[in-house]
């Protein structure tokens, strides 16, 4: 699976280290993810020592991906974090970052400030978000992050899709587990259909309060990952990456292991 799908990590997993993103990249360069994603504070984009190992390609061999702390919206446009962001992406020669979905902005107002992004060269990753709590409101905020894709992409792929699984799942959605995963299949086959290979964001839970300190290894956990797994591998979903959220260091390489082994009995 490794060779169809990498694995990789978020720098949540340097929590003991205050996040820090290089301890997450000699982690990952050690024990070979695939990709890394950084999530940047208004701290590291002034981070010059970081910059300065990013600028280096002979010391980066993973997929970059950065994640900024504000959602869709023309607040984030006009921030001086955006100036900040765009300046140090610009300057380590990257051009993508994530943004979470941000429910309450008029589809209108989501599509300009994507293009907008998209003219100055960005490539913009969307992270399903909710805010709302309810099934009603939850299912809305699912058409309406479709809805926002639909439009933006009749031509060409200016927005692509991330997808957190654990919030899927959220007892504040008021879904059933079936419902969670229909949801969950629905997305799979409308991002597949467009050829839009997906960015995995996965932890798995002891239970379903979703604390940080009742995370576990993927598949050791209450979420139905041998499901979701099934379904992707019959179904041939496109993977960008599988990012692995955990704040630890030692639930990311058992989940690889885990997914890996049980990818290779569905292949068998």
């Amino acid at each position: 699976m490794e060779n169809q799908i990498p694995f990789g990590i978020a720098s949540s997993v340097s929590a003991n280290l205050d996040f820090d993103p290089l301890d997450t990249l000699a982690f990952a360069r050690h024990h070979r993810f695939g990709s890394v994603q950084i999530n940047l504070s208004e701290q590291d984009l002034q981070n010059a020592s970081l910059k300065k190992v990013l600028q280096s390609s002979n010391d980066i061999s993973h997929r970059l991906f950065f994640h900024s702390r504000s959602r869709l919206n023309n607040r984030f446009l006009k921030s001086r974090y955006a100036d900040q962001l765009q300046r140090f992406l610009e300057a380590v020669g990257e051009n993508h970052f994530i943004l979470h979905f941000d429910e309450q902005v008029h589809v209108e107002e989501a599509c300009r400030v994507v293009r907008i992004l998209s003219e100055q060269g960005f490539q913009i990753y969307l992270e399903n978000y909710f805010e709302s709590s309810g099934h009603d409101a939850s299912e809305k905020n699912l058409k309406k992050y479709l809805a926002l894709f639909t439009l933006l992409n009749s031509g060409k792929n200016v927005l692509w899709p991330v997808l957190d699984i654990v919030r899927f799942f959220d007892p504040e959605r008021c879904f059933t587990q079936r419902e969670s995963l229909t949801w969950c299949y629905q997305l799979f086959n409308y991002f597949a259909n467009r050829n839009q290979p997906i960015l995995l964001h996965l932890v798995d839970v002891h239970d379903l309060s979703q604390s940080h300190k009742r995370f576990c290894a993927v598949m050791e956990g209450q979420l139905p990952y041998a499901e979701l797994f099934r379904f992707l591998h019959k179904n041939r979903i496109p993977i960008q990456s599988m990012i692995f959220e955990f704040e630890d260091k030692l639930n990311p390489l058992r989940s690889r292991e885990n997914i890996h082994l049980f990818w290779q009995q569905l292949s068998g």
